[in-house]
């Protein structure tokens, strides 16, 4: 995977890579959900995403140059993968996104090894909604 040049993205990737072993990237994890507040006000069914175990909301705004994302969990660590996974494609384009290969930054992170069968069907769930809720971009 090329360097990303997304500097949040880049400390959170350093960040993980710099733990020795899983349990110090668990822990984390963890302590990255617990740095930020809850964003309460996207909690509503119209972002739920379906399919996931956990309950996941989901919300696309902004430009199709400049992407924001918000994401929330009830599970603290969904809510440490949807911060980790969603970290490089923030204010991205919506090119970018529909470009971007979600399974290369959880490999680059140390996370996609580690990661359940039923949370990872959960986190493709999420990129598909993600690709889904991205707006249209006019033809060239």
């Amino acid at each position: 995977m090329k360097s990303i040049t997304n500097p949040p993205a880049a400390a959170l990737q350093s960040r993980l890579n710099r733990a020795q072993s899983w349990d110090q990237r668990y822990r984390e994890l963890l302590l990255i959900a617990k740095e930020l507040k809850p964003i309460e006000q996207i909690k509503i069914s119209n972002f739920e995403v379906s399919g996931c175990q956990s309950k996941v909301w989901l919300q696309v705004s902004g430009s199709p140059e400049s992407l924001v994302i918000t994401t929330e969990s009830d599970a603290r660590l969904i809510r440490a993968l949807l911060i980790v996974l969603m970290a490089p494609v923030q204010h991205q384009s919506v090119a970018f996104v529909r470009a971007f290969n979600f399974n290369q930054w959880l490999t680059s992170c140390g996370l996609a090894d580690h990661i359940s069968d039923s949370r990872a069907s959960g986190l493709r769930q999420i990129i598909v909604a993600l690709r889904e809720q991205l707006p249209e971009t006019p033809p060239l």
